[in-house]
């Protein structure tokens, strides 16, 4: 087909080049962004690269807008390829009168499954190609870009004193004598762990080996906690005392008063009344000296974490105790203390020998200093990039195909239809003038007398008058109920599955607790997944597919609608008709059938609620060791996603987002076609704008007006071929313009429906019943003196 044709002639190919170019820039950049990402990560397709690896906050930022884009592109892709199924949906004149021969009606103008059984093979794998090559975008496109929340486990406690983070001198393991592990010091000469207080066991000679990692964590804290955040007591034990995990912050030093006559720490004697002699003070002497002031009291490596098998409220804060709260390091929720009082010792269990000074076992908090540390990642899945890059290619591939060697035939628009069935009337609806939508559904799928012997006396030769039905009382009634109820099952399983999606959204699931909560770690905590690197991605994505089919019923129902809206307004007044390639007065558009005002939106909601279906239900990779599992069962994706050993990969799920996504389906979704239907139709005129069968016995135009297109000139046709344009009447509108033949045929002009003179084939076939004149109803210029039905007259 000739380049000048796609931009000469049928509106639509104009519209496809534009999207064929989108298609192969968006193809373009992705190509591009797959080898960058390749090139970094080794030349490896199959493993994930980073992208970004810091600061939470950002990382979320990042991921979020990725999301947005992705789900902007992936909507603007369904939007491109619904386009693409339309048109290859539409059906010819010729798939038309082989459909009206079995009494069969084909959808014209909108998206129908209904036409797919009549269309040509060409058509019909192209409609295929491009709803398979759908498929993986949906499933795949969104887990492209995936984050990796980190949620620690580990953190250092440092209890001391304002002067410790100023570079005071301090003797490890601080004034208590208190080694992490232990919660006695009956034994200090061979300490033991005795219980779950003050975290793992650290042997005594490891504070005093300065390369210990507890020597180097100490160090640390000294050098660097002046740096750190200063958070009040109050916020220091909301971020602190529970279970939760080390997102913000990690490591931190508790400044406390010494209670003691020097403000800037403790001395050992002060604190212990050892007896000089003893054989405890000659261990510590060289240690930590009994008259040096220490501006340490104690330090450990500390754990907080949550066994997934269990209730939110299980939860292991291995330095509990260290914090001032009873000995108990699971199942408990500390109260904020105001003010805030740190013991360490249980006074009762002290050796007298040990002459501990009691006023130092409570320690008033002034303020702790935290350390700062997100550690997330932004992660590309380039194994999920190059799915979704192969299937864009399959698509514009095929939709180059379409664009360029469609045959000019099908009836995309209603005018289209219109005008084929001016052009040559269909004598399968002659005398049908007054069919409707139900009426057509009546010839469909009402019952039929077989065929006998005597069905043939009862065939009548003349066809008799009827009535107009009334007015209808809203759009929505030109739409068949089973057209509502494939649409809304289509809506009603999709909100179901997003309902359940919290309790049953994958088996094997040891339980969801439901969290009203717009973050992550909160909402999917319980979620836990012993699947495939496949299976993950597909759970997290099937919102996705149920949005998509969502959107191609909402977009069919909407058109439908509108359809109805645009045959209606023929009632009214003469108005051209909108077609692919325009001629003589009529007119045509870029779209296919639903004005940008309504596409443009419907876009946009569609591109919204696929972002917020993509934030409720995701794929979650934890890193951190925040969440305990007995064994590692997700090992191989570990390997898969390049994520540390202590990640956990599943399918989360943000409650508040699963809320958000429900709420707007119903408002965005259930809503608006309800609302549009129940719009009357301001004009009387049959109801079934999109049913070829009620279009055809529409067009049956008047005597005078068939006389005048079987006269027109040959000379003034187009030298297209007559096949390719179902013998319709070519002329050029310049040639109108320039007076060489301003009488034009009925199809190139205004037209209007309502009642006109009845033609001749129709006219010689009416039985009257000599009290009522059988009139006709159909399409006619101004010349026709078209006016509007009545309620007491017949037509035929």
């Amino acid at each position: 087909m000739p380049s000048s044709r796609v931009f000469s002639q049928e509106r639509w190919r104009l519209l496809g080049t534009i999207n064929l170019s989108l298609a192969y820039f968006c193809e373009l950049v992705l190509v591009v962004c797959f080898a960058i990402s390749v090139s970094k990560n080794k030349f490896s397709w199959f493993l994930p690269t980073v992208i970004y690896n810091g600061d939470c906050g950002t990382s979320r930022n990042i991921s979020l807008y990725l999301h947005l884009l992705i789900n902007v592109l992936s909507t603007a892709i369904l939007a491109s390829s619904n386009f693409f199924m339309q048109v290859l949906g539409a059906p010819s004149r010729e798939e038309i009168d082989k459909a009206h021969g079995w009494l069969r009606s084909l959808d014209i103008g909108v998206q129908s499954l209904t036409n797919l059984r009549h269309i040509s093979w060409f058509k019909l794998i192209s409609w295929i190609l491009f709803f398979v090559s759908s498929i993986p975008i949906h499933i795949f496109f969104n887990s492209v870009i995936f984050q990796t929340e980190y949620l620690g486990t580990d953190w250092n406690l440092t209890i001391a004193t304002e002067a410790f983070t100023l570079g005071a001198p301090f003797f490890p393991p601080g004034a208590s004598l208190v080694q992490a592990g232990t919660s006695s010091l009956e034994t200090v000469s061979d300490w033991s762990y005795e219980g779950p207080a003050y975290v793992d066991f650290v042997p005594s000679e490891e504070y005093f080996n300065a390369s210990s990692t507890i020597s180097n964590r100490i160090r640390y804290a000294a050098r660097y906690s002046h740096e750190w955040d200063k958070l009040d007591a109050k916020k220091c034990q909301e971020e602190y005392n529970w279970c939760t995990p080390r997102t913000e912050y990690e490591d931190l030093v508790v400044v406390v008063d010494t209670g003691a006559t020097r403000p800037d720490g403790w001395t050992r004697s002060e604190v212990f009344g050892f007896e000089p002699s003893s054989n405890i003070s000659s261990i510590w002497d060289s240690r930590v000296p009994p008259s040096s002031t220490n501006s340490l009291w104690f330090s450990a490596q500390c754990k907080t974490s949550r066994d997934s098998r269990y209730s939110d409220d299980t939860c292991i804060n291995s330095c509990w105790g260290g914090l001032g709260h009873a000995r108990n390091s699971t199942g408990m929720r500390a109260e904020i203390q105001e003010p805030w009082i740190l013991s360490l010792f249980d006074i009762t269990n002290l050796s007298p020998e040990l002459g501990f000074n009691n006023q130092f076992n409570q320690l008033h908090v002034s303020h702790c200093l935290a350390r700062r540390s997100s550690r997330c990642k932004v992660m590309v899945a380039n194994l999920w990039l190059l799915v979704v890059i192969a299937s864009i290619f399959v698509k514009a591939s095929q939709a180059t195909f379409v664009v360029w060697k469609l045959p000019a035939t099908s009836l995309i628009t209603p005018g289209d239809a219109i005008e084929s069935f001016i052009s040559r009337q269909d004598p399968q609806t002659r005398g049908l003038c007054t069919m409707d939508i139900k009426d057509s559904q009546q010839l469909e799928y009402g019952f039929r007398d077989k065929w006998t012997y005597n069905t043939a006396s009862q065939l009548k030769t003349k066809t008799s008058g009827r009535r107009l039905r009334k007015a209808a009382s809203s759009l929505s009634s030109a739409l068949t109920s089973s057209t509502w109820l494939r649409a809304y099952i289509t809506f009603g399983v999709g909100l179901s599955l997003l309902a359940v999606a919290l309790t049953f959204i994958c088996p094997g699931c040891d339980g969801i607790k439901i969290s009203f909560s717009f973050d992550h770690w909160k909402a999917a905590s319980y979620v836990q997944l012993n699947l495939d690197y496949f299976s993950a991605t597909l759970i997290a994505n099937l919102p996705q597919l149920i949005l998509s089919s969502c959107y191609f019923s909402y977009n069919s129902l909407l058109t439908r609608l509108h359809v109805e809206k645009e045959w209606n307004a023929f009632g009214s007044e003469h108005k051209p008709l909108r077609v692919s390639a325009p001629k003589g007065e009529q007119i045509s558009t870029y779209r296919l059938q639903l004005p940008y005002a309504y596409s443009v939106p419907l876009i946009i909601t569609s591109a919204i609620l696929h972002w917020i279906a993509s934030s409720a239900v995701f794929l979650w990779v934890v890193e951190g060791g925040f969440f305990s599992y007995e064994e590692n069962w997700n090992y191989q994706l570990q390997e898969v996603f390049h994520v540390s050993e202590d990640s956990i990969i599943s399918v989360g799920y943000s409650t508040g987002y699963v809320i958000l996504l429900l709420v707007a389906c119903v408002v965005l979704i259930m809503m608006p076609p309800v609302i549009f239907g129940h719009m009357k139709p301001k004009y009387r005129m049959t109801s079934g704008g999109v049913s070829s069968l009620v279009i055809s016995a529409a067009c049956h135009p008047s005597a005078r007006a068939q006389t005048k297109q079987e006269n027109y000139l040959p000379e003034y046709r187009s030298e297209t071929n007559d096949d390719e344009n179902c013998g319709q009447s070519l002329v050029s509108h310049a040639d109108v313009e320039e007076g060489s033949e301003p009488d034009l045929p009925l199809a190139q002009r205004k037209l209007r429906w309502g009642v006109i003179e009845p033609p001749p084939s129709i006219a010689d076939r009416v039985a009257s019943d000599g009290c009522h004149e059988i009139l006709h109803l159909g399409f006619g210029s101004v010349e026709d003196d078209v006016r509007e039905p009545k309620d007491d007259e017949y037509y035929a």
